[in-house]
């Protein structure tokens, strides 16, 4: 019975599918248009693609009552027009129409951009023109739903198909025919795809069935006693996401919503799909890389195999970064909070857990107390890329850590697939991921040899070089996707970006690390306290290293910053003061401690020779922080540390909350673009009633 209902389920998934889902446009599509008597000036259109402020237009403006000049432009840049032609009213007209706009469809897109217009046998239009990528459903036969001043709302006359089926809007712009005939032709992979999910819908509902008649009930019980020795961490949690929720959606909660930077992954995904790696220009507006012609982006491909899923079914084109982010944010808490229970495992044997106190501490601190929180201050690419890296690099850890505790098992292979994800997405987090792999791998190799009775294996040691080997091969792969790209193993060849001209490569000397700027960046991230406190909400804000203390320094950027110790002192004192405590008290992580610092090194290097620095880039530091303090708060259960300690590690991680979120909201409320007009005017009410209510000058102090 249930493997009826699924198959019927499954049908009629298939035939929505083909209903909504629209296949391409024909190209070129051919119309019988009909004009009404029109004034002159007047425009009307013909086909309008895309969106508000990402929209094509194909329209006719007429000339005088019988003459007309067929026009396109693209939102923004421009376009084309006709010579005049004849353009009787009441007459029939034939049009054919090839174009970008027809052709350039979200996880289709073709890169051809030239526009074919033909009326009545005779070419009016015909030439390369500018576009913007639209979604299946977004284009729009002698209506104009999406604004602008190139044409009027809708077409004065009549538009049919060649079969004679009238057209107006979107609606009935293909047959059922092209539809079925599309599906099996150009989309029979997915076809393929959706049997295969379907049998597998199919079959493991039979199998949740069957589950049902043996127990269910209980192991559903077993659940429940689980998740209650876990309710701290998930109290802590949803703490946090609620407020990383607040600002990654502008303080508004709406995760439905298209960011003005936030699409490129989309994209990204759409060209993976059809085996290419460039994108179109409207996906990386000011962050391109010009190679051969084609637009590319230096951001690794981790988040937009995330996507493939949504692209391939054509959901939520451009509105998923909010989601992904918040997604990744619970991610590194629950493997902080993973990490935690392997600690404490162990230190005092697999049936401990962590006590309350401690599992609060590092959710509050790696939670609302760190960059990660901060990132959530706008949901654009740049942050996802660090979130995303992030939380593969956590995962990372943890996987390590097991393989540190049990060596035996497969658990590195997972690190290793983690590590892949992660450098992948952020390079500078996956190279700590990655060394914290071979780190953990030679700390397995080492201890064996210091074990009573311990020698040279050759196992062990060929196991060791493996995963190194491996490690060195994950790291790799991030250059071997530039390769792809730009034909260079250099991850980041700043001569094709559109940003960069000759001072400024000259400058950096087109390079991404400098052994000159090592202080200046340990300045920066850790050092130096680089913030000033002002009588202006929300009263703590960053300032960054001084340049002119470096003149020998090849940076790029420098932006507002504060160092680890001064942004986010409850982790980094957890993660020093509870390693060096472990060192000290706790033998048994001594092993898993040494992993986390060694691997801190390279991790340290690359982002101390960097050309730029920013706030942001402390969230390169989080996993690494984070693995740290884990290790030290299991040390400091072990310890048994009195009530003094305890209330200072509180102490430090209300500071800890306190400036990230000061630098959170002054960064969404004031510094960074792209954030909606509400959430700028929500900051200034929020900094007025405060500064009232703590009588301070209503201006404040100047920055």
């Amino acid at each position: 019975m249930i493997l009826g209902t699924m198959g019927a389920i499954s049908a009629a998934l298939a035939v929505a599918a083909i209903r909504i889902l629209p296949p391409p446009l024909p190209s070129p599509l051919r119309l019988v248009a009909i004009f009404s008597s029109a004034t002159a000036g007047q425009s009307d259109p013909l086909l309008v693609s895309g969106s508000p402020e990402n929209g094509d237009f194909l329209y006719v403006r007429f000339t005088g009552t019988d003459s007309a000049v067929f026009a396109y432009d693209s939102w923004g840049i421009g376009g084309p027009t006709s010579k005049p032609v004849e353009l009787k009213p009441g007459i029939v007209h034939h049009l054919e129409i090839d174009g970008p706009m027809l052709t350039q469809v979200v996880g289709r897109v073709a890169g051809n951009p030239r526009l074919r217009v033909v009326c009545d046998g005779n070419v009016v239009l015909d030439g390369d023109v500018s576009y913007h990528v639209r979604s299946p459903d977004q284009i729009y036969a002698g209506w104009n739903p999406i604004g602008g001043t190139s044409c009027g709302q809708s077409l004065h006359g009549s538009l049919k198909r060649e079969d004679g089926q009238p057209l107006r809007g979107r609606g009935k712009m293909e047959s059922w025919t092209m539809r079925l005939l599309h599906w099996w032709t150009a989309e029979f992979q997915r076809i393929v795809l959706f049997l295969l999910l379907a049998a597998a819908g199919i079959f493991g509902c039979e199998g949740l069935f069957r589950l049902g008649r043996t127990g269910v009930r209980a192991k559903a019980a077993g659940a429940a006693r689980g998740f209650r020795r876990h309710i701290c961490f998930a109290a802590a949690a949803a703490a946090a996401a609620l407020a990383f929720s607040y600002f990654v959606t502008d303080g508004d909660f709406d995760f439905d919503f298209s960011e003005s930077f936030g699409n490129f992954y989309d994209f990204q995904a759409a060209s993976l799909l059809q085996g290419r790696f460039d994108v179109p220009s409207q996906a990386l507006p000011n962050e391109a890389f010009i190679y051969h012609g084609k637009n590319y982006g230096y951001f690794g491909p981790t988040p937009a195999l995330m996507r493939i899923p949504f692209v391939f079914v054509d959901l939520a084109f451009g509105k998923l970064s909010r989601g992904f982010m918040l997604l990744d944010y619970l991610g590194c808490l629950v493997f902080a909070y993973l990490i935690l229970r392997l600690a404490v495992r162990m230190l005092r044997g697999e049936n401990a857990a962590p006590a309350r106190w401690s599992i609060i501490l590092l959710i509050a601190n790696a939670g609302l107390g760190s960059t990660l929180l901060f990132l959530g201050s706008r949901a654009y690419i740049y942050h996802e890329a660090i979130l995303c890296g992030a939380v593969f690099a956590l995962a990372a850890c943890y996987f390590g850590l097991c393989h540190l505790a049990r060596p035996g098992g497969k658990a590195w292979m997972a690190a290793w697939a983690c590590g892949l994800l992660s450098v992948n997405a952020r390079p500078t987090v996956g190279l700590f991921a990655f060394s914290f792999l071979g780190c953990a791998a030679l700390a397995v190799l080492l201890r064996s040899r210091f074990q009573p009775g311990g020698g040279f294996r050759a196992r062990p040691a060929v196991r060791a070089l493996a995963i190194g080997a491996s490690c060195a091969i994950g790291m790799l792969s991030y250059s071997a996707v530039s390769y792809l790209k730009f034909g260079t193993f250099i991850s980041l060849p700043l001569k094709y970006h559109v940003q960069y001209n000759p001072e400024r490569l000259a400058r950096t000397g087109g390079r991404n690390f400098a052994l000159a700027n090592l202080a200046c960046n340990f300045d920066g991230y850790v050092w130096g306290p680089n913030f000033k406190v002002l009588p202006k909400f929300p009263y703590f804000y960053p300032t960054g290293p001084a340049s002119a203390n470096y003149p020998k320094a090849r940076m790029d950027l420098i932006e507002g910053i504060i160092g680890l110790p001064y942004a986010m002192p409850g982790l980094f004192f957890l993660a020093v003061g509870g390693s060096a405590l472990a060192a000290l008290r706790a033998r048994r992580l001594r092993w898993a401690l040494a992993a986390v610092w060694g691997a801190a090194i390279p991790l340290c290097l690359a982002m101390f020779m960097a050309v730029a620095i920013s706030q942001r880039y402390t969230g390169d530091f989080c996993p690494f922080l984070i693995v740290a303090a884990a290790l030290g708060l299991a040390a400091c259960e072990g310890a048994k540390v009195g009530a003094v300690t305890r209330t200072a590690m509180g102490i430090l991680t209300l500071w800890s909350i306190v400036a990230t979120l000061a630098l959170a909201l002054d960064y969404q409320g004031e510094i960074v673009w792209g954030v909606p007009d509400e959430a700028h005017a929500r900051f200034q009410n929020l900094r007025s009633g405060m500064d009232h209510l703590l009588n301070l000058h209503p201006d404040g102090a100047g920055r």
